[in-house]
């Protein structure tokens, strides 16, 4: 869905002007948390704006791409359940090709070649009796064979299904010292722009505590009112980084368009997704990050990114949390960028801010984290001082 920048009007993706005004100038709103941005990728979230996000069976990530990112579980659930589906039919095909190849094989081949045999009045009994031995054998053995695959098939089969979901584990990792951590901080604000469009921000910090490595795999965040009624439901909201090593903080975030009148109090409650892995995170480096203000009264960050890793970049993300002088988040700046990037190549970034609260300014903002790491891995972070 399309969103004029001048009006706040709603578009059809295929309309060329605005109904309201008249302006050709549109942002775009993300279907998946209902972020506007400008960018075709999601600020909040970090989807491609259009397409149904997945969520990983296995070990809970969100993705687009055919295989899951972090664990390799495919995007075709519901492809498998047809094909499994679909094996009873299946079987009866082979089970007649089979009938086929048994008749053949047993009641032609095997006994013209045995006729032959017993009739040649060369062969000695001992070699008769020892061929006739040998076709028994080779009519036997195959189906030995697949009787033992079959077998063995089901076994592997029943293993996949045991190990794909294993939801008491994920429970009693989730209590496991060693993956522990702890919110440091959380805001949520809710608040109407010039245009008269309602917005909920909501706004997590948390830090690892424990003693491993530990996989930021998003999270949700529900909202309610003052007497507990549900508001909204946000299942989508931006992680940032994806790895946090420990004693490292992490963040989440979701900025969505609340269709219904301004609520009076809300309250958010927060659920972040973090487990074990083995992976560390690939840090890019950030340098001359600097926040200024823009003619439309909205913020833009700017920045150069150098790829430090030993293999060429042709796609990564870019986060920017703004810290005011207390040092607390009070806005994340996200984008994704497809742009080859070979080995110690440096270039430059812009951060835009769409429906952030109208007080944060460039001269609110004291500091910026700046992560970029490559699409799917974390990377690296950087302190500007304001």
């Amino acid at each position: 869905m399309k969103v004029c920048k001048y009006c706040n009007s709603l578009a059809n993706d295929s309309a060329l002007e605005c109904d309201n005004c008249g302006a050709s100038d549109f942002g775009y709103q993300c279907e998946n948390c209902g972020t506007v941005s400008s960018s075709r990728f999601c600020p909040s979230c970090g989807l491609k704006i259009g397409p149904r996000i997945e969520i990983c069976p296995t070990c809970g990530t969100q993705f687009q791409t055919p295989t899951c990112p972090r664990c390799g579980y495919p995007n075709v659930r519901s492809d498998y359940s047809s094909d499994h589906q679909g094996q009873p039919s299946t079987g009866k095909a082979e089970k007649k090709t089979t009938v086929g190849t048994i008749l053949l094989w047993i009641f032609f081949l095997p006994v013209m070649l045995l006729i032959t045999v017993w009739k040649s009045p060369k062969l000695a009994l001992v070699w008769k009796v020892l061929i006739t031995c040998l076709v028994l054998l080779t009519q036997i053995f195959p189906y030995l064979s697949t009787s033992r695959y079959q077998s063995s098939h089901a076994d592997t089969e029943a293993a996949y299904q045991d190990s794909s979901v294993k939801p008491a584990q994920v429970e009693a990792a989730k209590s496991d010292p060693k993956t522990a951590y702890e919110i440091t901080y959380q805001n949520v604000r809710v608040y109407e722009n010039q245009g008269g469009m309602v917005f909920i921000q909501g706004i997590v910090e948390l830090m690892n505590t424990g003693s491993t490595n530990l996989a930021l795999n998003g999270g949700s965040m529900d909202f309610e009112d003052d007497e507990g009624n549900l508001l909204a439901a946000q299942k989508a909201v931006g992680a940032y980084p994806d790895i946090l090593r420990p004693g490292e903080k992490g963040y989440l975030y979701c900025l969505f368009n609340y269709e219904s009148t301004m609520p009076g109090t809300i309250k958010m409650i927060a659920r972040p997704n973090l487990e074990e892995t083995d992976s560390d995170p690939i840090r890019l480096a950030v340098s001359d990050v600097s926040v200024v203000n823009t003619a439309y009264g909205e913020i833009k960050v700017l920045g150069r990114i150098e790829n430090t890793s030993s293999t060429g970049q042709d796609s990564f993300h870019v986060a920017a949390i703004l810290l005011d002088d207390k040092q607390t988040p009070i806005a994340i700046l996200y984008s994704f960028f497809s742009e080859k990037m070979e080995p110690d190549d440096k270039i430059g970034f812009e951060l835009d801010s769409y429906f952030i609260p109208e007080d944060i300014t460039a001269e609110t903002v004291s500091s910026v984290l700046a992560y970029a790491y490559p699409m799917f891995s974390l990377d690296s972070i950087v302190s500007m001082k304001g």
